[in-house]
């Protein structure tokens, strides 16, 4: 197998992996407290709409939009039956697990998958409701930025960060992940919950 092959089924593999994790992240996370008898008042919990922005950051796109590929598709990085795959993925995400999530919770819930040209990812979770408690790994790190509490777990076999970010009130819980710097996906968590509170 050439480089060149190897470096297309490595980046595939990676995005899809990425997203599948993330999702599962988001869902035990948020949800599993809730199921299991979290307090949260049930008055609190809103139905009204959210709308995930097209964009975040400084460089992340809406992966559910073809239009978030220009660039990866013209510089080759990956197939276009990649881009295909993956955007259908962004967008099962987006329809089901944030309906799944609003019926488990009676709170509205919105996802949607984020892509740099870089082909970085990041998965942003808004529901309607107060936060519940953190599922920590073991090893991780919390960092707290202004609003925002972050949470780093760094892999012993790769060395790269997973990294979760919230902001919660009462009847807003904003969540990013991703392999950006808690910096930056801090800053993704503070600019959703500026367009959505």
């Amino acid at each position: 197998m050439s480089n060149e092959k190897q470096q297309s089924f490595v980046v595939e593999n990676g995005i899809t992996i990425g997203v599948i994790a993330l999702a599962l992240f988001v869902v035990f996370a948020v949800g599993l407290p809730r199921w299991l008898g979290n307090d949260a008042d049930a008055s609190v919990l809103s139905k009204t709409a959210i709308t995930l922005p097209d964009a975040v950051g400084k460089d992340f796109k809406a992966a559910d939009l073809s239009s978030s590929f220009t660039a990866i598709e013209k510089a080759g990085q990956v197939s276009k039956s990649t881009i295909t795959s993956f955007r259908s993925e962004a967008g099962d995400l987006v329809r089901k697990e944030g309906k799944k999530t609003q019926t488990a919770t009676g709170a509205a819930t919105s996802y949607r998958v984020y892509v740099n040209d870089d082909l970085e990812t990041v998965l942003v979770q808004a529901q309607r409701a107060g936060g519940s408690g953190w599922l920590p790994g073991t090893g991780g790190t919390f960092q707290k930025k202004g609003d925002v509490v972050c949470y780093t777990v760094t892999s012993s076999s790769t060395g790269s960060n997973s990294v979760e970010c919230r902001r919660s009130s009462t009847d807003l819980t904003i969540d990013a992940q991703g392999t950006s710097s808690t910096t930056e996906l801090a800053g993704i968590v503070d600019e959703v919950w500026d367009k959505v509170a």
